[in-house]
């Protein structure tokens, strides 16, 4: 959970644990409650955008099962959010959305099959054969992998919104 200011609350099931960190701001001690939950506030407020983190149990590191996966710094973590004030832009609005699709293809700089995820917009499906529609690839960063641009970045929601706005062309 994330309040208004920014802190981060967690809560974790773990009754026989000893110990309880998560790796938010350095290092958040949670604290076991007498129902055999850990508790623990950031204590700071973390800075706008998505966070990735983990917990360490026990000295044993383990993504949150309270989270969804996200794939960054080089490996799998629980991820956070904290809204920022532009927040807006990339919102789930009431506005036609488009399909993001998991495409494989054969690579022959690596001989071997890839992955990428492929946005199209929301009149795509229904569009005549001959229409053509200009492309936009997006390459992730380091420590990251394909899910980026569109499961932590919401490219495909900054997408959706700015066509509705008839900011950009499908």
């Amino acid at each position: 959970m994330v309040n208004s200011q920014g802190y981060v609350r967690l809560r974790v099931n773990a009754p026989q644990a000893k110990s309880v960190i998560a790796s938010l701001r350095g290092g958040t001690v949670l604290h076991k409650g007498r129902d055999g939950f850990w508790w623990g506030t950031t204590p700071t407020p973390e800075d706008e955008g998505f966070h990735y983190y983990h917990l360490t149990i026990d000295g044993g590191v383990f993504n949150d099962p309270g989270t969804e996966n996200f794939f960054g710094s080089t490996r799998w973590e629980s991820g956070v959010e904290v809204p920022a004030h532009d927040r807006d832009f990339y919102a789930m609005k009431q506005v036609p959305h488009g399909k993001v699709s998991q495409v494989w293809f054969w690579s022959e700089s690596t001989k071997v099959y890839r992955r990428a995820f492929v946005y199209t917009p929301p009149e795509y499906d229904s569009s005549r054969k001959n229409v053509r529609y200009p492309v936009l690839y997006l390459q992730h960063g380091w420590g990251e992998n394909e899910w980026g641009w569109w499961n932590q970045g919401h490219a495909n929601l900054i997408m959706d919104n700015l066509i509705a706005e008839g900011r950009i062309e499908p």
